[in-house]
């Protein structure tokens, strides 16, 4: 989804998310691996995905229609 919004001309807006995704994926592996080991680094990394996709296509919809 990244990719699109770079496509329909929203770097910007994929730029702060980016950034703001590798902090929170700091903070998540830090918290989850403390939690529960190398398997909580998984975890924390298939949630965020999930998260920011989720958020990307959200807001690609919502500015393209």
């Amino acid at each position: 989804p990244k990719d699109m919004l770079v496509a329909v001309n929203k770097v910007k807006f994929s730029l702060i998310t980016s950034i703001a995704t590798l902090i929170l994926q700091i903070f998540l592996d830090w918290v989850f691996l403390v939690w529960y080991g190398i398997i909580g680094i998984a975890y924390g990394t298939i949630i965020l995905y999930l998260i920011s996709g989720i958020g990307f296509w959200v807001y690609l919809i919502k500015t393209t229609a």
